[in-house]
């Protein structure tokens, strides 16, 4: 009867496991408390990541590079990329279309050259995309969207920003890290949510299926543009601090894999989350329709797919990276096996696990800053809170709420590898902590298990998580057009080489952060 009520992180990793028991595993792995059934040839082997970890974004950094070449400074902070990219492409376009001049004979710089290519590649030689499809998985998002942001909180972002090769660039660009404060940290959030928002919502007055992510339309144009935020990151981080990266210990800065690794937590970890709250799984067209509309999304942000390379053979500036790409939320390309993307995105999601996650004392540092957000210094101030019952009890039940929660997610053994509190019992905010904690999780699972059961409840349930997203992509969209004009200003007043950390939707380069 109280079955119902019980929550066990292993159900996430017996949820993967089962799609992987068509196969007969040659190893088993033990990654934190978690076996995991290594299958040859659809796990990726430790060397076949670290050679993803030497490629950034060829096409991105090329373009970079080219400008900086071209330019007095070379410092290309405050170029807005992707508008620089439009302006080209619609002179070059206006030019043919009148027949006035051959593409060979417009005399356009080497730069110039690339940005054409590139934004013609993205916005007229789209691989075969069923939009249809990509509606649908949208619709999964924001059918569960109450439970998937708890999936992408405690399951995917705080134990993931916790791997000590991703983090690293958290602490150089001081993104979601110390010493960011708590109100910088929860405003990054909600940038990532308002990019959510921005993707999945509707272009107003469109009755296109996925219209805000059609070539040109504002969800589409700010894939681009937080993908130049990378590319922009990566390049201030080698460039200034080349004497104390370490590439061959850390990778190229947010490489492949990462963006492999990240592209997962959003997809398929979210699947996993969603799963592991409602006790049921996922329809399995609803999976696929899901991963489809990240892949996608992934595409534009510059993680490799197999179309990356093919679906436009004259394109000039493509990937020169010799590796077949991870395409995290495909299948494997390189012709190993041919497992449908449920599979192999689960699968990849275990081999970067296992190649990655080794906390340290950087990673204990980010996690305990991710989940003391809104929270005063003074409350979280001890090292490691659940070494005695007087730490415990000094701290926020709101910051206890969040642990546990976190520690339900990821189990006992991670838990314990990122110094998240354990709960004491003998403190009555830690158990107001775990009631909290499991009343809401509770009342998510049976709501959503009558929703799944009921038509009409999950049009109602439906229409209203919509509606809600409509609200937050307004209040966001006002907040954060004030703060980029403000960041803008300063940033262009000080004229100082400064390193864009935030993500600025509207403006790729408003936001920016010293690096010391």
């Amino acid at each position: 009867m109280f079955k119902i009520f019980s929550f066990d992180s292993n159900r996430i990793h017996n949820l993967i496991n089962k799609a992987n028991d068509i196969a007969e595993p040659s190893k088993t792995f033990n990654v934190h408390g978690r076996t995991v059934k290594w299958v040859d040839g659809r796990h990726y082997e430790k060397q076949e990541l670290e050679n993803y970890r030497l490629v950034g974004d060829v096409e991105l950094d090329n373009i970079l590079d080219l400008i900086a070449k071209s330019s007095k400074e070379d410092d290309v902070t405050f170029t807005n990329l992707i508008q620089q990219c439009a302006n080209v492409y619609q002179r070059v376009e206006s030019s043919l279309k009148e027949g006035k001049i051959r593409i060979q004979d417009m005399k356009l710089s080497e730069a110039e050259s690339a940005m054409y290519d590139f934004y013609h590649h993205y916005h007229d030689n789209l691989p075969e995309i069923d939009f249809d499809q990509i509606q649908r998985g949208i619709d999964v998002f924001i059918q569960y969207s109450f439970v998937a942001g708890l999936a992408l909180y405690y399951l995917a972002l705080v134990p993931g920003f916790g791997i000590p090769k991703i983090a690293k660039v958290l602490e150089y660009t001081r993104y979601l890290a110390p010493p960011s404060t708590s109100e910088q940290v929860k405003t990054r959030l909600l940038d990532t949510g308002g990019f959510i928002s921005t993707v999945m919502l509707p272009e107003e007055g469109s009755q296109l299926s996925a219209s805000s992510l059609r070539p040109g339309s504002k969800g589409w144009t700010m894939a681009l543009q937080v993908r130049t935020l990378h590319a922009k990151v990566r390049r201030k981080i080698l460039k200034k601090m080349k004497s104390s990266w370490d590439i061959q210990e850390y990778g190229i800065p947010i490489n492949q894999e990462d963006m492999a690794a990240t592209l997962l937590a959003f997809s398929v970890n979210v699947i996993a989350g969603i799963e592991y709250i409602t006790a049921k799984p996922m329809d399995k067209q609803e999976q696929l329709d899901y991963l489809a509309l990240w892949r996608y999304i992934g595409w534009l942000l510059g993680v490799e797919t197999v179309e990356s390379k093919n679906c436009d053979p004259n394109y000039q500036n493509a990937s020169r990276s010799k590796l077949a790409p991870i395409d995290p939320c495909g299948t494997r390309p390189d012709g190993q096996r041919s497992d449908s993307p449920i599979i192999h995105s689960r699968s990849t999601l275990e081999s970067i696990i296992i190649h990655l996650m080794e906390p340290n004392d950087s990673s204990k540092k980010i996690v305990k800053h991710l989940l003391s957000v809104g929270q005063p210094a003074t409350e979280t101030s001890p090292s490691n809170l659940s070494s005695t019952r007087s730490k415990t009890s000094n701290s926020s039940v709101m910051y206890l709420y969040r642990c546990y929660m976190c520690r339900l997610h990821v189990g006992d053994n991670l838990a314990d590898a990122l110094d998240i509190p354990q709960i004491n019992y003998f403190s009555w905010k830690s158990l107001m902590a775990v009631t909290l904690s499991r009343t809401i999780l509770s009342i998510f699972r049976i709501l959503f298990l009558v929703m799944m059961v009921s038509s009409s409840i999950k049009k109602k349930m439906f229409q209203y998580q919509f509606n809600m997203m409509g609200k937050f992509s307004k209040f966001w969209t006002s907040s954060h057009g004030k703060r980029m004009d403000k960041a803008a200003k300063k940033a262009m007043k000080s004229k100082q080489s400064m390193c864009p950390f935030s993500v600025a939707w509207t403006d790729e380069s408003a936001t920016h952060s010293k690096l010391d």
